[in-house]
């Protein structure tokens, strides 16, 4: 069994190579052919293996059935990957409607002939070339197995990868869009409640409010998640809530309110919503490391680290904002005080 994977992946790249250099002499340009993104194509590893069982199970049949064979079974793989991919993926690899009786253009008698006699010369050297592959491997293991475990691994992420974007593409939305729709979902019950509604029309940090904040924190946080496959309902649903205290904290609130502030915020957030352990840890430890006890999840560092960036980042924003506003009224002064003298000379 393992041989056989070893045999699909070795000529899944081997046709990426031909079917490369034939597209790319053909445009005068770097063509990479398939569905997938890497240096591989595996409707030549399913045909090769095609071909493989065709030596083996017709080894005592005339060289005509054998040939009747790989027209036949080559022709089918063809016509039926071409019709998934064009009916699935809405993606169509290769084109045979300019060509002569072809089948929707997924397949046509000229190249149907050109893959017959590939399969009939590969079916005359799979005898020499099985002892000899063995040997390689027997020879390189475990580097052999190492490189070609991996190739297959590739393909079948890349095949998972390609698959999903697709769909989503015939879908109409793009990856950052499924991601949005999937924050929004999230976020909205939480958002139709007034006692997060009035965050609003709190300051938090200079010149944003606090609702305007812990939707940043959340957003950015989501963004970590998604690509760490955490829990991102947790990570957005605590991170919205994490700052829920309704004082300026900045004029009046607790003393070591930097300490205080998240017990304050889960005690609010529990009256709003039930929380899970992990959102209780978001919100308890957002402050980490002032809070002695370091976070219990990943999804409560990342939040903790994003919220730290977003506070940063607004206020170096604002610092930028102010420097931009002074060197606007320096040249304003300078330009009314040309004016002057211009005038009164």
């Amino acid at each position: 069994m393992q041989f056989l994977f070893y045999y699909f992946v070795v000529f899944a790249v081997l046709g990426w190579i031909l079917e490369m250099v034939f597209r790319s002499v053909k445009n005068r340009r770097m063509v990479n052919p398939g569905f997938l993104k890497g240096f591989y194509l595996p409707v030549y590893g399913f045909g090769a293996l095609l071909i493989l069982g065709g030596h083996i199970i017709l080894a005592n049949c005339i060289m005509l059935f054998r040939i009747l064979f790989y027209f036949i079974s080559l022709s089918v793989l063809e016509l039926s990957t071409g019709m998934v991919m064009e009916d699935v993926f809405h993606v169509r690899l290769w084109d045979y409607t300019d060509e002569r009786f072809n089948i929707r253009g997924h397949v046509c008698l000229r190249f149907a002939i050109y893959w017959t006699a590939i399969a009939v010369g590969l079916d005359f050297v799979l005898d020499f070339l099985i002892p000899w592959a063995l040997q390689f491997h027997e020879r390189w293991y475990p580097v052999v197995d190492f490189v070609l475990g991996s190739l297959f691994l590739m393909i079948f992420l890349d095949f998972i990868v390609s698959a999903r974007r697709r769909m989503r593409r015939r879908e109409g939305m793009n990856e950052k869009d499924v991601a949005r729709q999937k924050f929004v979902t999230i976020v909205q019950p939480l958002l139709d409640h007034p006692s997060i509604l009035i965050l609003k029309d709190i300051k938090h940090h200079l010149g944003k409010s606090r609702l305007e904040h812990c939707l940043d924190v959340a957003w950015w946080s989501f963004l970590i998640a998604r690509s760490l496959s955490l829990d991102d309902d947790a990570t957005v649903r605590g991170a919205l809530l994490h700052d829920l205290f309704y004082y300026d904290w900045l004029h009046e609130g607790p003393r070591l309110h930097g300490f205080r502030h998240p017990t304050i915020a889960l005690k609010n957030a529990r009256k709003i919503t039930p929380l899970s352990k992990k959102e209780e840890d978001i919100i308890k430890k957002h402050m980490w490391p002032l809070t002695v006890i370091p976070p219990c999840y990943k999804e409560s560092f990342v939040v903790s680290l994003v919220d730290k960036l977003c506070s940063v980042r607004d206020y170096m924003c604002l610092k930028k904002l102010k420097k931009c506003a002074r060197r606007r009224a320096i040249h304003r002064a300078k330009v009314n005080g040309r004016a002057r003298i211009s005038k009164n000379g």
